[in-house]
C-alpha cells in the first residue's frame, strides 16, 4: 500500500508507468492550477472517497496532495459565459473525467498497489460505462469493483467453483451487485494483503446491519378494520427489508451556554422493503436483526387464506402501490401509476404474504464470496474466501459467530478433549467461535471454516487459568492462522464477558453448517432496542403463552445467553450471489403467489360469495 500522511490526511499517488504521454487540450479551455476552489473541491472529493473505500474516518478532512502525474485541471466555460465547467485530462488522448466523482473511481485503482496491479479499473473510461452504472457497480460490492467482462447467462450452481456470474441488469435488486470472486485465469491475491473494502468498513465501523443483509423494519401499527383484535398479537409492526445502504448521522446533544457541545453519530439505513419495492431511510433503532423475531402465529395463519381484495396481474406490480409506512418511498415513480392502495391492515396481508414467501427463499441459500489461494506447505494450495452469504446473513472472516454445537456434541465427536473445562453456569450458554478463515475442503466435498471457540461466563467468574498448550494431536484441530486479529469483538451482554476455551495457538475445524448466525448483542444491550422486542417477547416469569416464551428465548439466543440451537440460520441451497439470489427469490415468490392468489379466488367465485379473509380456506403451497 502506498504510504499515507496521516498527519495531514493527505494520499499521495504513487509513480505509475503510461504506455504515452497524456494529450493536453489548449485551445478553448483554461488550466486550474493548485490552490484555486474547483482544485481542493476536486482533490478532497477523491481524498474522501479514497479514504472512504480504505476504512478511514470520513469525518477528517482527507484529500490528494496533487492529481497524479500527468493529470491536470482544465476549465471550459459554457455558451454564452452562463457557468463553466471542469474536466481532468490526462487518461490519454481526448478523454477526459467530468467531474470529482467519475475521476475517483479511477484515482482509487492507481491509489491502491493490490488494487492496481490484480484488477481492471471500473472507471467510466477503462469501462465504457456510464457514472450511475459504475457507481451502482461498486454500491455494496464486498471485494474489487466489476470488469467490463460482458454479462453471462446464469448456470447451474457448482460450489466447488468461485467463479462469479457477471449478471445482467435486474429491475428490482440492480443496486446490489454480485459479490465480485475470481475468474479462474485471474490472479487470486492473498488475504490481509489485499483485504475487502467492504469486509474492512463492515468489521471496522461494527454496525449491525450490513448491506444486503434481511432484516425486519418497524412501521407504524395496522389494526383490523372495524373490529376489534382478537388478540394483542393481532397487529402488524414489522415489514421484511434488505439493508440498500448505511449512513452516518450526527447529532448534537443539548448543552447549556459555555458548555462544549457533544455530538453523537447514529446508523441511518436505506432499505428495501420486500414486496412492495419501495425504499425508505430509517434509523438504526428502527431496525432489528431477521433472526431476532418470527411474525406471531395469528399473522402467518392470516395471510395463508388471504388474496388481495383488489385486482393483481402475473408478476404482481399492483403490490407496488401499496405503503407500509406512510411516508413517500426514495424511489422513481412508475410512468403509469397505478392508483395507490389504501394502508389498512386487510391490504397489507397480500403485500406480506409475499414478502414472507420471499424471506423463505432468501434463508435457504448461502454463497461463498471474496475468494483467494492458501499454499499451506501442509495441506497444499486451497481455495479459501474472506466471506460468507449466510441465509438473511453476511459473515465475514474474522467476526464473531453464534454455533449450534454444545459442549455435550463436541464429547460426542471426541473433541471435547481440546477445550478448557466450563465455567458455572456456562454449559447452558451459546459458544461462539471467531473465524479466522473459510475454506471449500475439496477433500470433504464442503465448505468449513476455522474458529478460535469462546463462552460467556459472568464477570465476577472471571478467572485467571492458564490456557493449555495445543495438544499433540492434529485430527481435529489445526493451528491457528498466523494473520492476527485486527478487529475488535463485539461487545457481550451487560454483566459478562467472552472466555477464550481452545487452546493458544488452536482452532477447530468445522464444518460450514455450524454457524447459527452472527452474534447480536443488541436486543440485550440496546435500550431502544429491547423496547422494539417487548411487543412480541416475555420472560418466563411473567406466566405467559409458550409462544411468547419460546421468542424471548428465541431473542436470547442471539446474544449467547442460551445454547444456539434454538436459533439457528439452515441454508441448503448454493446461489450464485447475493444479487442473483435475491432477484430468484422475488420472481420465485411472485410466481408461486400469484397462482396460488388465482385458485383461491377462482374457489371464492364459485361458492358465490365476496371473499372474506377469515373465511376462505388456505390452499397449501
Amino acid at each position: 500500500m502506498t504510504p499515507l500522511s496521516v498527519e495531514n490526511h493527505t494520499f499521495v499517488f504513487p509513480p505509475r508507468e503510461r504506455t504515452g504521454p497524456p494529450v493536453i487540450p489548449v485551445q478553448g479551455l483554461t488550466r486550474v492550477e493548485k490552490g484555486y476552489p474547483a482544485h481542493d473541491r476536486w482533490r478532497a472529493s477523491v481524498g474522501k472517497f479514497i479514504a472512504q473505500n480504505l476504512g478511514y474516518d470520513v469525518d477528517q478532512p482527507w484529500t490528494i496532495k496533487d492529481f497524479p502525474e500527468g493529470y491536470s485541471l482544465w476549465l471550459k466555460p459554457r455558451t454564452g459565459n452562463i457557468g463553466k465547467d471542469y474536466y481532468l485530462y490526462g487518461f490519454g488522448g481526448k478523454k477526459r473525467f467530468s467531474s470529482a466523482m467519475e475521476f475517483a473511481y479511477h484515482a482509487i485503482w492507481l491509489y491502491d498497489d493490490d488494487y492496481h496491479d490484480n484488477y481492471p479499473c471500473s472507471c467510466t473510461l477503462h469501462t465504457g460505462r456510464s457514472p450511475t452504472e459504475v457507481a451502482d457497480a461498486w454500491r455494496g460490492l464486498p471485494g474489487r469493483p466489476m470488469s467490463d467482462a460482458p454479462p453471462a447467462k446464469p448456470r447451474k450452481p457448482n460450489p466447488k467453483s468461485a467463479t462469479t456470474l457477471m449478471l445482467a441488469e435486474h429491475h428490482i435488486f440492480s443496486w446490489l451487485r454480485s459479490e465480485r470472486l475470481h475468474r479462474d485465469n485471474q490472479p487470486s491475491p492473498r488475504l490481509f494483503s489485499s483485504v475487502s473494502h467492504q469486509r474492512n468498513n463492515d468489521l471496522t465501523s461494527l454496525r449491525p446491519f450490513r448491506v444486503g443483509e434481511l432484516v425486519w423494519v418497524s412501521i407504524p401499527p395496522l389494526l383490523p378494520t372495524g373490529r376489534n383484535p382478537t388478540s394483542p398479537e393481532e397487529v402488524i409492526k414489522f415489514w421484511p427489508a434488505i439493508v440498500k445502504e448505511c449512513h452516518i448521522k450526527p447529532v448534537v446533544q443539548p448543552h447549556t451556554p459555555g458548555s462544549p457541545y457533544i455530538t453523537e453519530h447514529h446508523w441511518k439505513y436505506a432499505v428495501h422493503l420486500l414486496a412492495v419495492s419501495a425504499t425508505h431511510t430509517v434509523d438504526e433503532n428502527n431496525i432489528l436483526s431477521w433472526q431476532t423475531m418470527r411474525i406471531p402465529r395469528i399473522i402467518r395463519e392470516a395471510t395463508q387464506r388471504v388474496f388481495p381484495p383488489f385486482e393483481v396481474t402475473e408478476g404482481l406490480e399492483e403490490l407496488k402501490m401499496f405503503q407500509p409506512i406512510a411516508t413517500p418511498p426514495i424511489a422513481t415513480p412508475l410512468e403509469d401509476p397505478l392508483p395507490p392502495i389504501p394502508r389498512t391492515f386487510e391490504n397489507a396481508l397480500g403485500p406480506l404474504s409475499l414478502a414472507l414467501r420471499i424471506t423463505r427463499t432468501i434463508g435457504e441459500q448461502y454463497f461463498l464470496s471474496d475468494r483467494y489461494s492458501d499454499d499451506d506447505p501442509d495441506l497444499g494450495v486451497r481455495e479459501m474466501y474472506q466471506g460468507l452469504w449466510w441465509g438473511p446473513e453476511r459473515i465475514w472472516v474474522d467476526d464473531l459467530v453464534r454455533l449450534v454445537l454444545s459442549r455435550n456434541t463436541l464429547a460426542e465427536k471426541k473433541m471435547d478433549y481440546l477445550l478448557l473445562p466450563p465455567s458455572s453456569g456456562a454449559q447452558d450458554r451459546c459458544l461462539c467461535g471467531r473465524i479466522s478463515a473459510i475454506v471449500y475442503d475439496k477433500t470433504k466435498m464442503e465448505p468449513r471454516f476455522f474458529a478460535t471457540l469462546f463462552e460467556l461466563i459472568e464477570t465476577e467468574q472471571r478467572s485467571k487459568e492458564e490456557i493449555p498448550a495445543r495438544p499433540q494431536h492434529r485430527t481435529l484441530s489445526v493451528p491457528a492462522h498466523s494473520a492476527l486479529h485486527c478487529y475488535k469483538l463485539p461487545d457481550p451482554p451487560h454483566g459478562f464477558q467472552f472466555r477464550q476455551i481452545t487452546p493458544a495457538e488452536t482452532e477447530l475445524y468445522l464444518p460450514i453448517q455450524y454457524i447459527a448466525g452472527r452474534y447480536d448483542p443488541l436486543p440485550v444491550n440496546s435500550p431502544a432496542h429491547r423496547e422494539l422486542c417487548s411487543p412480541f417477547v416475555a420472560s418466563r416469569q411473567a406466566g405467559e403463552g409458550d409462544e411468547r416464551n419460546a421468542g424471548f428465548r428465541r431473542m436470547l439466543s442471539l446474544t449467547g445467553l442460551v445454547p444456539g440451537e434454538l436459533n439457528y440460520i439452515q441454508p441448503i441451497h448454493w446461489v450464485a450471489g447475493r444479487e442473483y439470489g435475491l432477484k430468484h427469490a422475488d420472481e420465485e415468490a411472485r410466481r408461486v403467489a400469484f397462482e396460488k392468489w388465482k385458485k383461491m379466488k377462482e374457489k371464492a367465485v364459485a361458492r358465490a360469495r365476496l371473499p372474506d379473509y377469515a373465511d376462505i380456506t388456505a390452499i397449501p403451497d
